[in-house]
């Protein structure tokens, strides 16, 4: 058997070594000004495309939709007609453990190890989030009988377990923060792409790179990694330096997932930006017939009895 993975301790640990005065820019700015170039002329082409009247605002792509752009553009539309997007689809209590896994680590990390982690406070921390808005995830909680109440403690009492175990103190020096917005202009405004990272150390004005650390309450898979490489270019257009270093970690893995972050890593996720752009053009102008592909989207997708490329799965 190999030996464990390193903990989340032990990755910052290496990661925050020294001053930060040796760190190096592991881009650099002419790499990035060709990504930006890249990313200016796709989302002028989706404008373009698009043809919205001037008054119908900017083009939005936040994170989840690039995501389900290029698994189905038909899915995009036809759960945005359906109301889908605003609910909490076929497994809302998948979605709920997702949403109070985010919001308790996200509190661990700013009170440290002694922090409640309970399904009440969780509870708590989403309806403060929430305000006076419609929340489907504290609709959903408010309404669980007790049985279910203590089913779903165990389960995230169990994840929550797995997930931070390893998991340090989060030292001030660091510059800790949860939920940092993250947002990509382009186009003279006329598109903005944006994001949330889940917990962030370094980056300007510390001395340290910055490290994004992305929280899953289920397994690892490509697509987290696609959406961290996401973050990662986000971050560096807009701050003009990548991150050193993103990190994945999921409850239900074996232990966190560590990337340096290079140009190599960067260019496939500003080309798989570029799709999406395209994407969103092409159905923001309703020209063209939306691109079906069969995935793990098909079963929630209310237009799965009249799609060709159902499969069934």
């Amino acid at each position: 058997m190999g030996s464990p993975p390193p903990s989340l301790a032990a990755i910052l640990a290496t990661h925050l070594s020294g001053d930060g005065a040796t760190a190096t820019d592991p881009v650099g700015p002419a790499a990035l000004a060709e990504l930006r170039g890249r990313l200016e002329a796709a989302a002028r082409a989706a404008v373009l495309e698009a043809d919205l009247p001037g008054d119908a605002g900017p083009l939005r792509l936040p994170k989840h939709r690039i995501a389900a752009l290029l698994d189905c553009e038909r899915h995009v539309l036809a759960a945005l007609s359906d109301g889908l997007g605003d609910g909490l689809g076929e497994d809302p209590r998948a979605v709920a453990l997702g949403r109070l896994v985010d919001v308790l680590t996200g509190y661990r990390v700013l009170k440290g190890p002694a922090a409640r982690r309970d399904l009440a406070m969780g509870t708590e921390l989403i309806r403060a989030d929430a305000g006076d808005r419609p929340d489907a995830v504290l609709n959903w909680l408010d309404g669980l009988t007790t049985d279910e109440r203590g089913d779903l403690t165990t389960e995230l009492d169990r994840r929550l377990d797995r997930l931070l175990a390893g998991w340090p103190s989060f030292d001030p020096a660091w510059w800790p923060r949860t939920q940092e917005p993250v947002a990509l202009t382009l186009a003279d405004g006329q598109v903005v792409v944006s994001g949330r990272l889940d917990v962030t150390v370094g980056g300007p004005p510390t001395a340290w790179p910055m490290a994004v650390i992305e929280v899953k309450s289920g397994r690892f898979s490509g697509a987290a990694l696609d959406e961290q490489l996401l973050y990662a270019l986000l971050v560096a257009l807009r701050d003009g330096r990548a991150p050193g270093l993103v990190v994945t970690c999921a409850a239900l893995s074996d232990g966190p997932v560590a990337y340096p972050v290079t140009i190599a890593h960067l260019r496939p996720a500003a080309g798989r930006l570029e799709a999406a752009l395209a994407a969103a053009g092409r159905l923001a102008g309703g020209r063209h017939r939306p691109i079906e592909r069969a995935s793990w989207r098909c079963r929630p997708c209310p237009a799965q009895r009249s799609c060709s490329t159902y499969d069934g799965r």
